[in-house]
């Protein structure tokens, strides 16, 4: 958290969803407006209260997974580029479903902590402002687009390549040009 807060500025890519489909605001008529989804989520899904796993939310043992829940084949126009899984498609391989769930009320307790020090991204607008960032990635699909980058251009690329490989070149060049400082 400190390293977030402070200089020199510092760029983050986390491995668990930011946010849920479009369709799950609509379903609960929530506002598109990503601290209000955070503070809902939470009062829903309160992963982070101690002693409070997402299976414990999901069995009805805390919480009230049923008043906020969704469905496994509701995916993000993200999930669905790079070929990922929803983020409410739970115990299967390859799922973010229950990291997403344990760690959306991390990236809230971070917005608190550090304030406007930290440029959650996209919510807080599409540049990163001279100051650190935190941004979703999807590591499997950078990995590989990362590999396939230096022999073939991206257009050549499949979609989950292009994106992955976006994804790592944004980050590469933001950081070499000193755009985040």
């Amino acid at each position: 958290m400190a390293r977030l807060a402070g200089p020199p500025a510092t760029l983050v890519g986390i491995d668990h969803g930011f946010s849920f489909p479009l369709i799950y605001f609509e379903k609960y008529k929530l506002p598109h407006d990503w601290p209000s989804f955070l503070d809902d989520f939470q009062k829903n899904w309160p992963t982070d209260e101690d002693n409070t796993p997402v299976d414990f939310v999901r069995e009805g043992v805390c919480g009230d997974a049923g008043a906020r829940c969704g469905d496994s084949r509701w995916r993000r126009i993200t999930e669905i580029r790079a070929g990922a899984k929803s983020v409410f498609h739970f115990d299967a391989p390859g799922s973010v479903a229950k990291s997403t769930h344990a760690s959306i009320l991390w990236l809230r307790f971070l917005r608190k902590r550090v304030g406007d020090r930290v440029h959650f991204w996209p919510f807080d607008g599409w540049e990163i402002p001279g100051k650190s960032g935190a941004v979703e990635v999807y590591p499997g699909c950078g990995a590989t687009a990362s590999a396939a980058m230096a022999a073939t251009p991206i257009s050549k690329m499949p979609m989950p390549l292009q994106s992955g490989s976006a994804g790592v070149t944004w980050m590469v060049v933001s950081n070499v040009s000193s755009a985040l400082a």
